[in-house]
C-alpha cells in the first residue's frame, strides 16, 4: 500500500495546534500589550495584539498564558498582525492542558513538584498543633451550639 501526504503550505510546525481565541497579555521589551491567542501547541502559538507593534522574525517576547504562567518565545513568522511565535522552552502536556483554564496568569515557572503535596515537612504544621487546632475548635462551635439553643430556649 502506498500512502502519501499532500503539503499546500510550507508548514513546518512540530506539533498540533489548537484553537483557543482566548484574550491574554504578551511582552514587549518589558512593554505589557493585550492579545489574543489565535492558537497553541506545545511548541508555540499563534497570537495577534491588539495595538499596531512592530516585530520581526527573531524578536523575542513575554507570552501570558492564563493558568499556567507566562513563557519566552520567538518570533518565527509575521504576517499582517498576526504573529507565530516558538516556545524557548516547550510547554509540557499538563501546562498546555492547563492553559486558559482559568484567567489567572501564574507568575514564574511552573512545575508538579511546586504543588502543596511537594512542599517540605518544614513548612507543615507539626502533629500536636493540628490535634490541638481541631479540637479548640470543634470546642468553640459547640459552645457557639449551646449558646444558641439556650438563648432560642430562654
Amino acid at each position: 500500500m502506498l500512502v502519501a501526504r499532500l503539503y499546500l503550505s510550507d508548514d513546518r510546525r512540530a506539533a498540533d495546534r489548537v484553537s483557543v481565541g482566548a484574550e491574554t497579555t504578551m511582552r514587549v521589551d518589558g512593554t505589557p500589550l493585550s492579545a489574543e491567542v489565535e492558537d497553541i501547541s506545545e511548541t508555540g502559538c499563534l497570537i495577534r495584539p491588539a495595538a499596531v507593534v512592530s516585530l520581526s522574525v527573531g524578536d523575542r517576547v513575554r507570552i501570558g498564558l492564563p493558568g499556567t504562567g507566562a513563557f519566552d518565545a520567538e518570533v518565527v513568522r509575521v504576517v499582517g498582525n498576526a504573529t507565530g511565535c516558538r516556545f524557548v522552552h516547550p510547554l509540557t502536556r499538563d501546562q498546555l492542558a492547563a492553559a486558559f483554564a482559568s484567567n489567572v496568569v501564574v507568575a514564574g515557572e511552573w512545575s508538579p513538584e511546586q504543588t502543596p503535596a511537594h512542599l517540605p515537612d518544614s513548612d507543615k504544621l507539626s502533629v500536636r498543633t493540628r490535634l490541638a487546632t481541631i479540637v479548640g475548635l470543634s470546642v468553640g462551635l459547640w459552645v457557639a451550639i449551646g449558646a444558641i439553643v439556650y438563648a432560642l430556649l430562654r
